[in-house]
């Protein structure tokens, strides 16, 4: 890849992830926003938005793979029982990882996380837990996984495989949580796997599912908290 190719690719990137930033405040609004008379178009306005942005992703991500291509990435077939097996053992290594990393990282922060997600989950739309369980997920693997192995780490050796995926869920920990607390382990770890998914499967739909599932137990747990 020529340094020109590099600079533009990692120029998109961070384009992409800024509009992707800016898609979440139609879907941030409180309830409170519900009697705004301009509640209704700014929603559809946002649900437009979200449609383009999709087909913009998708796009520059299939596009830079056909420039490039080296992991053989999005290959037909794309659905096959192994690695359908895969992001199962993913989703579970997740699912596992946070529980034990909770226990250890935030003893003694329980009840103030729990009174947060609390206030959230009182305030939130349900727009918000629907972007939050199904949207955000597909956006950030093209982001996190799609368009930074489009960038970094291109060709394909165990090197590049190991590296990959160290740097890669770092990048998520730090962008989910920049202050690097005890919690951005649990994103680091998460992004890893999700990060290995991608990988080993060589595409992104199975990232993607993962993380989808991950993020439907939080809404859950989110929701339960309403009213509370």
């Amino acid at each position: 890849m020529s340094l020109w190719t590099y600079v533009k690719r990692l120029s998109l990137a961070v384009l992409l992830f800024v509009l992707y930033e800016l898609s979440l405040l139609g879907y941030s609004l409180p309830k409170t926003w519900e009697q705004n008379k301009f509640y209704l178009a700014i929603i559809a306005i946002t649900v437009l938005v979200t449609i383009a942005l999709f087909f913009l992703f998708r796009y520059c991500y299939r596009k830079q793979l056909d420039y490039d291509n080296d992991w053989n990435f999005n290959q037909k077939p794309h659905w096959s029982s192994k690695r359908i097996g895969l992001s199962i053992l993913g989703f579970v290594a997740i699912m596992a990882l946070q529980i034990i990393l909770s226990i250890f990282l935030t003893h003694g922060q329980s009840s103030n996380n729990q009174e947060l997600l609390q206030k959230i989950a009182n305030k939130a739309t349900i727009l918000f837990f629907i972007y939050t369980a199904f949207l955000a997920p597909i956006f950030e693997e093209f982001i996190f996984r799609g368009l930074f192995f489009n960038v970094f780490f291109t060709k394909e050796n165990k090197l590049n495989f190991w590296l990959g995926i160290f740097f890669n869920g770092f990048l998520f920990g730090f962008l989910h949580d920049p202050s690097l607390s005890k919690s951005s382990v649990v994103y680091i770890t998460m992004g890893m796997i999700l990060a290995l998914v991608y990988l080993k499967t060589k595409d992104l739909r199975y990232s993607i599912i993962v993380h989808i599932l991950n993020n439907c137990v939080a809404v859950l747990g989110m929701l339960s908290l309403i009213g509370k």
